[in-house]
């Protein structure tokens, strides 16, 4: 009998001893691979391979509603900036088959909802992506759930635009601390698109797309944290409301609530 146990025994501890000995290579290869990367990119690609998965977005008071938008975490700081206006209604990346896979307000789980528009490609990456509005560009690295991500700011609103691939722009590839300042006109190339790197560059992304999303500042609070409806937002520029669901290359592709 004991012999039988002994046996079972050490049946039972080697996967575990395996285990345990993979863990101890996988991070002990993370270790040694984070500081060779470039500084900006370091957090976020330590927070993908050691961190805790994060929903896709996350939100203050469980993305409810508040005041007809939804109070983000980790908002980005006001500048303040105000500049010349410029405003883009039209398909954010023309050279691809694009289409809404999920939009603004939808609940993701019981606890948050979704804080912009979504825009497929088709299963393509490295599409080129337009900024629709002006302005100067405020942030740009990981982002927590949305992956690799810009922002871009004027007259009290900011643009987030993420899932990247790359930092683009005048033609050319550019790291964060390159972009981070310059000013841009809608219409402008400011990234490429991605969501399916299977690295820190996707956040929270199941699939090839970009998130769209608009917030509005407050110079009293100085955060520009509450996302609204980018289908009832007037960015600085904009005369009228843009149907950013029939602003894609195939609508007819479009998810159910965006048709």
């Amino acid at each position: 009998m004991k012999g039988i146990l002994g046996i079972v025994g050490g049946i039972l501890v080697v996967p575990l001893l395996c285990g345990a000995a993979v863990i101890v290579l996988y991070i002990t290869l993370v270790a040694m691979t984070i500081p060779q990367l470039p500084a900006w990119a370091q957090p976020g690609v330590e927070s993908w391979l050691l961190g805790t998965p994060m929903p896709l977005e996350m939100y203050v008071d469980g993305g409810q509603l508040v005041g007809g938008g939804m109070v983000a975490v980790g908002s980005k700081a006001y500048d303040g900036y105000s500049g010349a206006e410029s405003f883009l209604c039209g398909d954010l990346m023309p050279d691809g088959v694009t289409y809404i896979t999920d939009v603004f307000g939808v609940p993701r789980t019981a606890d948050y909802n979704h804080s912009g528009i979504d825009i497929g490609t088709n299963y393509q990456q490295g599409l080129p992506v337009r900024t629709p509005m002006g302005g100067k560009v405020v942030f740009a690295g990981p982002y927590g759930g949305w992956g690799y991500a810009i922002i871009i700011e004027n007259n009290g609103y900011q643009v987030l635009l993420s899932h990247a691939s790359e930092m683009m722009l005048n033609g050319s590839i550019l790291q964060p601390e390159q972009i981070v300042g310059q000013v841009v006109q809608a219409g402008d190339v400011v990234m490429t698109s991605g969501g399916a790197n299977k690295d820190w560059r996707d956040g929270s992304s199941s699939g090839a797309h970009i998130h769209f999303e608009i917030r509005t500042c407050s110079a009293e609070t100085s955060q520009c944290s509450l996302a609204i409806d980018p289908m009832a937002a007037l960015l600085p520029g904009q005369a009228q409301t843009c149907n950013w669901y029939q602003a894609v290359s195939d609508p007819s592709l479009n998810v159910s609530e965006a048709r």
